[in-house]
């Protein structure tokens, strides 16, 4: 298959996949950006917000990464940075929906991620190639950079507010 087909359905996986999505994600940006993130920041302030409510999505999944799934190479390590990553794009999330005010938006970024992410393990799953995730995906710390500059830009420019300001 050409690499341009091959990217173009990638992109056209992504995009459909992020509305299919949307619908499964909202279940989670209910409880995570709708509950969780403005109860914590009303109590903690941004920084602390993005952490505890990163780290507790992220142990959320724990079943899952200690049973192999994301991080089959080294589960243990990928609870850890699957918190790290959590945190990160929680922050992202969280921004999304404070910005569009409601779950929404989050839910939508969810579920793009969601498919992002499957559709990169399919391509290589038939290339008989096999994905470090810990290094090779943003899941991973090769990933961490693009999640620290967001985190930091977010909470420099204090893009956050405690749900008693709006």
């Amino acid at each position: 298959m050409p690499i341009r087909l091959l990217w173009a359905l990638q992109f056209a996986t992504v995009a459909v996949g992020a509305v299919i999505n949307t619908l499964p994600a909202a279940g989670e940006e209910i409880g995570w950006r709708g509950y969780l993130f403005p109860r914590l920041l009303d109590r903690l302030g941004p920084g602390l917000a993005v952490l505890v409510s990163g780290v507790i999505w992220g142990l959320w999944h724990a079943p899952l990464i200690l049973l192999g799934y994301n991080y089959p190479s080294n589960p243990v390590l990928g609870l850890v940075a699957m918190c790290v990553f959590t945190t990160g794009i929680g922050a992202i999330l969280a921004w999304l929906a404070q910005r569009g005010g409601s779950i929404w938006p989050a839910a939508l970024g969810h579920g793009a991620l969601n498919a992002a992410a499957g559709g990169f393990m399919i391509i290589f799953a038939d290339a008989d190639f096999t994905v470090d995730t810990l290094s090779g995906t943003i899941l991973g710390w090769g990933g961490w950079p693009v999640l620290v500059v967001a985190v930091v830009v977010l909470l420099v420019c204090r893009a956050f507010r405690p749900v008693s300001a709006r």
